[in-house]
């Protein structure tokens, strides 16, 4: 465990901004803080842009965000923001997201895909 108080501190700020950013846009699922957050202080997303690219949910493939950039990449994203520094990500998030990926890239999303 690193016991750095540089990476606390930005924890604690992070935790702090998230909470703000949950309360002006109504946010409720915890795991939607920190993608907004990131939307809004890094990228400077709006709000109706960040609206538009999230796709955290039941059967996202592991991806919570897909974002197209002006010059065409296609970004996909996967946030974790664990309560405590001492938390892991899961393995098997990590795995999730690289079949989801596959799923996409193979052109298989259509046979699994649910209408919402």
């Amino acid at each position: 465990m690193n016991n750095n108080p540089l990476i606390s501190l930005f924890k604690e700020q992070l935790e702090h901004e998230s909470a703000a950013v949950s309360s002006q846009y109504g946010l409720d699922k915890r795991g939607d803080f920190l993608i907004w957050w990131y939307f809004l202080r890094v990228l400077e997303l709006s709000a109706s842009d960040i609206a538009a690219i999230i796709c955290d949910g039941g059967n996202d493939l592991g991806i919570d965000a897909i974002y197209i950039d002006d010059e065409n990449y296609v970004h996909f994203y996967q946030f974790k923001n664990p309560e405590k520094l001492t938390s892991a990500l899961p393995a098997g998030e990590v795995d999730k997201l690289l079949s989801g990926l596959q799923v996409i890239l193979n052109r298989k999303y259509a046979q699994i895909a649910i209408a919402e």
